[in-house]
């Protein structure tokens, strides 16, 4: 073997095993990202002047936990643009929850179950979507 026959072996190998450290984890990254969890449209409630839409969604992560129930707000103009209101234990069918606009950028969420209450959004801001009140079930 000639010596550069033996820089170029080297020099490839140095290539491959570089490429290897810099390509596995660029790879391995997006997989280990990825959410698992589905997410599914139940209901879409439209506001009154139509520019917004509420969302009930329904989010399953497997068979260890439990349905989710979502209830989100978006503009229609911009569906990336959204809102979580708030996150109920259970599916929407079988959660108690009453969702509806009382005005164009007012959404109120009423008769759950606190004991469904997962997260909810707890202060309106200025540039929020819609402004929400969030009342649970008096028992």
């Amino acid at each position: 073997m000639g010596p550069m026959f033996k820089y170029l072996w080297h020099g490839g190998a140095a290539i491959f095993w570089l490429g290897l450290l810099i390509g596995i984890p660029v790879l391995l990254i997006p997989l280990l990202m990825m959410s698992g969890c589905e997410t599914t449209e139940h209901e879409i409630i439209p506001s009154p002047n139509k520019e917004s839409e509420a969302a009930v969604l329904t989010v399953n992560c497997g068979a260890t936990t439990n349905w989710e129930t979502q209830v989100v707000v978006r503009d229609k103009s911009s569906i990336d643009n959204q809102n979580v209101l708030i996150r109920l234990d259970g599916h929407p069918e079988t959660t108690e929850f009453n969702v509806r606009w009382i005005a164009d950028n007012t959404i109120e969420i009423s008769e759950f179950n606190f004991e469904d209450l997962l997260s909810f959004h707890s202060r309106n801001l200025n540039g929020d979507i819609a402004r929400s009140i969030i009342r649970p079930k008096v028992n």
